[in-house]
């Protein structure tokens, strides 16, 4: 579980820094706006409530990553969970 939380924060560092090197993100006609979606995704297909939409950073940085650190959370308790169900 420590792994997935390294490349999440990873993913999500490298992110930051591409959204900040590109000084935003250009609807697409961005240097990194490619990289920025690919790095977002799937989290960025959703369609989420306008006021989310108002800070670009907001949704294609900060959901993807709470959204990734939940679901290595939740399947690393799982699996944990399973692990020690077996003799």
């Amino acid at each position: 579980m420590k792994k997935g939380f390294i490349a999440v924060l990873t993913l999500s560092l490298l992110a930051s820094l591409l959204f900040i090197v590109n000084r935003g993100f250009g609807g697409g006609h961005g240097k990194y706006d490619s990289a920025l979606g690919v790095l977002g995704l799937p989290w960025i297909l959703i369609p989420w409530p306008d006021f989310l939409f108002k800070y670009d950073f907001v949704w294609l940085v900060l959901i993807p990553l709470v959204s990734n650190l939940l679901v290595v959370l939740v399947v690393g308790k799982l699996v944990l969970r399973h692990a020690r169900r077996k003799p």
